[in-house]
């Protein structure tokens, strides 16, 4: 059995050799069937929940990866993709599905381009092809074990005024943790970024995503959300902050300072109008820290003009700092490519993003 699992891990890095994947796949369609026999119908059109490991025939030598398949108890599928080594190592997927013997995943949006798995349920393996925007890889994975349950624990809750909401616990021996408000953007839950928040130390509380617009609606959330926090006892009421992207960021910092935050992330602010800037004057009265995150090839907004007026409004006061990260996009992603020397590199943050914010986090303690 070990031999053939190392064949695996050869032949999947080897694209170029047809006769080998054919027989590859002989062995398993032979293997499979041998250990299925025993399987009832029942069984067979169960979630091929757990664990996989294998190799992904992109572009270079093969990319070994793992995929974390569950079942939660409200009987929905949820997966990861685990990239060992890689600045991203984890990535949550979004749709999970299955027919047996089919099986479609697919994440779109949290993550640059469009990832999709499609495999086909054989015994304890997983065959099929792995695509990111049009690049294409083929794999066998071989199921070993259980899978990880996630580093989060994910839970609804209600606050007054606001309907639903999703509070996001890291899974430690803490008793509370400091917790970000943010809101969840229209196209994904963006669990690539809780996880993150989670890995170090931080709770996440996901709103509906926010609406731009001239009223409060985005400032008295706020409001509510950080009071709603000092009540519960998993929060670490001395650390609860606010971060927010695009066009409602004047708001959400008039929320901050009316809901007595202990910072402000402010990413991608549109900063048009000297007139928007009094709601960051007084944070910075306030000295309640402000960190202003900007993408330098985002093209919806003038980088340079909103970065500087959001400077000028901070004033330079200690834990205020508004960097741009020039050569980044929007959602701070480096979209996956083939580096110089033939191999494959997948999507990762923009270097010094999370570096910087971490730092920048820890000094707040």
């Amino acid at each position: 059995m070990s031999k053939l699992f190392s064949a695996a891990g050869l032949f999947s890095s080897n694209s170029g050799s047809q006769l080998k994947q054919t027989l590859l796949l002989g062995m398993l369609g032979a293997l499979t069937a041998c250990g299925s026999a025993g399987q009832s119908a029942e069984e067979k059109t169960l979630p091929p929940t757990g664990h996989y490991e294998g190799a992904v025939g992109l572009p270079g030598t093969g990319v070994r990866v793992g995929l974390e398949l569950r079942r939660t108890r409200a009987g929905e599928l949820q997966a990861e993709l685990m990239v060992p080594g890689t600045p991203v190592t984890t990535i949550p997927m979004g749709t999970v599905r299955y027919q047996a013997p089919q099986l479609q995943i697919s994440q779109i949006g949290g993550f640059p381009g469009t990832l999709s798995i499609s495999a086909l349920r054989e015994g304890d393996f997983l065959r099929g092809v792995l695509q990111l925007d049009s690049i294409r890889g083929e794999f066998v994975w071989v199921r070993r074990g259980e899978a990880a349950p996630r580093p989060f624990r994910e839970q609804a809750v209600r606050l007054p005024g606001l309907g639903v909401a999703t509070l996001y616990l890291p899974v430690d021996t803490l008793a509370t943790h400091p917790v970000v408000v943010s809101w969840a953007p229209t196209t994904s839950p963006n669990l690539d970024r809780v996880m993150r928040l989670g890995k170090a130390g931080w709770a996440t509380l996901l709103l509906a995503p926010a609406a731009a617009g001239t009223d409060s609606v985005v400032a008295r959330q706020t409001v509510v959300a950080l009071r709603w926090l000092r009540g519960r006892p998993e929060a670490d009421t001395t650390r609860l902050g606010v971060w927010t992207v695009g066009s409602t960021a004047a708001e959400a910092a008039v929320g901050a300072s009316q809901g007595k935050a202990a910072f402000l992330v402010v990413e991608q602010a549109a900063l048009t109008e000297e007139t928007m800037l009094a709601p960051f004057r007084q944070l910075a009265r306030l000295r309640i820290p402000v960190f202003g995150l900007y993408a330098g090839r985002d093209t919806a907004l003038n980088v340079r003009e909103s970065s500087q007026r959001l400077r000028r409004a901070l004033g330079g006061r200690r834990g205020m700092q508004v960097r741009v990260f020039a050569q980044a996009k929007p959602n701070f992603l480096v979209p996956g490519n083939t580096a110089a020397d033939g191999q494959w590199q997948w999507p990762r943050p923009t270097p010094g993003f999370w570096e910087g914010l971490e730092r920048w986090l820890k000094q707040l303690n």
